[in-house]
């Protein structure tokens, strides 16, 4: 049995994409429960996870909100130094 027929590419987004292209990303792909997130020279700089979405989907103005802030806000994103 060889692992790599078991681990699946996730395409990153870069850190400057706003937050709702991952919104769209996790609705394509719903076996996907995190997106990995990289800077303009290809380093991982963390993560943004499903869960961590939730609550802002759920509110009355949260997707407005997240279709407006971009990743390298800050406020969702999962450093690669806490992964």
């Amino acid at each position: 049995m060889v692992i790599s027929n078991f681990v699946e590419l996730i395409e990153p987004v870069f850190i400057e994409a706003h937050i709702y292209t991952v919104l769209e990303i996790f609705k394509k792909r719903k076996e996907c429960f995190f997106v990995p997130v990289i800077d303009a020279f290809d380093k991982p700089v963390g993560i943004i996870r499903e869960h961590d979405l939730r609550d802002y989907t759920y509110a009355m103005f949260g997707r407005e909100l997240l279709k407006k802030s971009k990743i390298e806000e800050g406020f969702i994103l999962v450093s690669a130094m806490h992964i």
